[in-house]
């Protein structure tokens, strides 16, 4: 079995609904996965949004190449598309406008799912960064070497200081730095803005209601599944999903879920090595 991992960065603010409510004062909610509570996007949602992107924008007129990759009414697609996780959020700060910010709990799960998916090392020698193994093994606390700076972040200071400089944060988050939250604060990571939308007949507001989005520069990862015998395909979706923006979930006409995916090539440095053994060419 083949596998890519890709991330997803949110370009403008998106809402991926779960369409219903709980009853409570939100009345649009996002999807969430049912283990942690954290957002998420479901596999059938992301294969929705996927699919309608590449037949409009990607083999506009070729339906066969669509129904190849995602399927029909009558046969499977030859690609698995899997749910999209949260794995990053960007969080209002004192010191600058904002940071981003993730849970060791959240980086574990990446770590777990690659792994588990096809073994800690792919066919080709692909592993996941050492540094973020080692970071995620250690027992202590999260150090920043000696450069500790924590940062005030929706009111309270971050139970963690700005983690700075290590390959692994640039290498998921294309960004330099992260604070790194501790489970005490997964409530900072969980809840989602909140916005008042209205529906005016006349200049008359006739209905008032209340939709949760996932904030703009928020990071997701999901994978996408392949036999070996549909390499090919697999390599074509990579290649094609990141020409252009993919618009995902409700409001695209009002600018609401415009995404940047990017394929996460994995390592064979042996230096770099998830599980610490000499990596392979591919």
């Amino acid at each position: 079995m083949l596998k890519k991992f890709f991330i997803i960065e949110c370009l403008t603010n998106m809402h991926v609904g779960t369409g219903s409510t709980s009853g409570g004062t939100i009345d649009l909610e996002v999807q969430r996965d049912e283990t942690t509570g954290f957002p998420a996007i479901y596999a059938s949602s992301l294969k929705g949004a996927l699919r309608e992107h590449f037949e409009q924008h990607v083999y506009a007129g070729s339906r066969n190449k669509v129904e190849e990759m995602f399927g029909d009414q009558n046969a499977k697609g030859k690609l698995r598309i899997l749910q999209a996780m949260m794995l990053g959020r960007p969080v209002r700060c004192q010191e600058r406008p904002w940071v981003l910010v993730t849970m060791k709990e959240v980086l574990e799960e990446f770590v777990d799912l690659y792994a588990r998916l096809n073994g800690t090392k792919d066919t080709s020698g692909n592993t996941c960064p050492k540094d973020l193994r080692d970071f995620l093994d250690t027992k202590d606390k999260p150090q920043n070497n000696g450069q500790s700076q924590k940062v005030n972040i929706e009111g309270e200071l971050a139970s963690q200081p700005l983690l700075k400089g290590a390959s692994w944060i640039k290498w998921l988050f294309d960004t330099e730095e992260i604070v790194v939250l501790e489970k005490e604060q997964c409530r900072i990571f969980r809840e989602m803005p909140v916005i008042a939308r209205n529906h005016l007949e006349n200049g008359l507001s006739k209905n008032l209601w209340y939709e949760e989005f996932v904030p703009h520069k928020s990071r997701f990862f999901f994978a996408v599944l392949a036999e070996e015998s549909d390499k090919a395909i697999l390599e074509d979706f990579a290649e094609k999903v990141q020409l252009m923006p993919v618009q995902i979930g409700a409001n695209a006409t009002v600018g609401y879920g415009y995404t940047r995916i990017k394929e996460l090539k994995l390592t064979n440095d042996p230096e770099k090595s998830c599980s610490g053994e000499e990596g392979t060419n591919a």
